[in-house]
């Protein structure tokens, strides 16, 4: 899923949206109005899709507004080592950290995702882009 949208989206208990049609502030004056059709249907499913791989957002010191979801470099790389095929011990000691440490980042880890395995947690992590290059 991308990470924007492409349009703006207004939608009413699944049985209205509002689609505007240009980007400027004469939207009010242009916009699509779609009732309970194909096209409803599929802007549902663009919202909702958006909305499960959208990560919480928490407000900074300074106001900025940063994602709950974001994890550490040192997790990034733990993560990677682990998709990479290492056992906890191996990819532990490549990081310094001991074996139960490693189940507890996990753990720490797959609440974070809203993972229940740690496969799922793969996936979640390469779907928001936890996965370290390196």
């Amino acid at each position: 899923m991308p990470s924007c949208l492409p349009t703006k989206l207004a939608i009413a208990d699944h049985t209205l949206a509002l689609l505007p049609l240009v980007w400027t502030d004469a939207a009010q004056d242009a916009a699509v109005l779609a009732h309970p059709c194909a096209l409803l249907e599929a802007l549902v499913a663009l919202f909702e899709g958006a909305w499960a791989a959208a990560s919480p957002l928490a407000l900074s010191g300074d106001g900025a507004p940063t994602a709950l979801g974001e994890i550490s470099d040192e997790d990034r790389k733990l993560l990677s080592l682990l998709v990479a095929g290492m056992t906890d011990e191996t990819a532990g000691a490549r990081l310094g950290m001991s074996r139960r440490t490693v189940v507890r980042r996990m753990q720490h880890l797959m609440k974070t995702a809203g993972a229940q395995s740690r496969l799922q947690l793969g996936w979640r992590a390469h779907e928001r882009g936890w996965l370290s290059e390196t």
